[in-house]
């Protein structure tokens, strides 16, 4: 049976959280995704600071993710420029980062990986890491940016032949009208 009192401050054991604002685990939205984009490739000029007042104890429900990049709830810089969050180090698509258990074991796996033993080489292959991470999203969003416009080259070329289409059957119509008009007064 568990206690019904609450956590000693400083105790190790970290409360089970049963909400996560994994971006993996948010509902995909092409309009947040194509605001992202945007912001990614094109950083507004004035990307560094946010005029509203930050909320570090905020709650994010989960089914407002993902919450919208113009959000007065995103108040605390991303390592991308014109990309603000809701909390400190937080998601991408809102809400708090992952659990301290979870960064925790990420932070092991990196060290662990890239072999670092000081606290120069884990800032330096961080910084790295950030700066190849960054390029790759900007690459990635280039490739939709790309496939977008290719897909509204698409949509207006079909536009255009239904219309054309539409041309079509109208004068055939018209021209199946005058023979039966014709046959008629023969």
């Amino acid at each position: 049976v568990m206690s019904a009192a609450p956590l000693t401050p400083g105790e190790d054991q970290e409360p089970p959280s049963t909400i996560d604002y994994a971006p993996e685990n948010v509902p995909y939205d092409e309009s947040f995704e194509n605001e992202l984009m945007k912001t990614v490739l094109y950083p507004p000029p004035d990307s560094h600071s946010r005029p509203f007042p930050s909320h570090d104890d905020l709650y994010v429900p989960v089914s407002s993710l993902p919450v919208p990049l113009s959000s007065r709830l995103r108040t605390h810089p991303s390592p991308i420029p014109g990309l603000f969050l809701t909390h400190p180090h937080g998601s991408y698509t809102g809400g708090p980062r992952s659990s301290a258990s979870a960064a925790n074991a990420f932070a092991e796996r990196f060290i662990s990986e890239n072999n670092l033993t000081t606290a120069d080489d884990l800032e330096r292959k961080v910084a790295e890491t950030m700066k190849e991470k960054i390029e790759e999203v900007k690459e990635r969003f280039m490739a939709r940016e790309e496939a977008l416009e290719k897909n509204e080259a698409v949509r207006k070329d079909i536009k255009n032949l239904e219309v054309q289409r539409q041309a079509e059957v109208r004068v055939e119509e018209r021209i199946r009208r005058d023979k039966e008009h014709k046959r008629g007064k023969v």
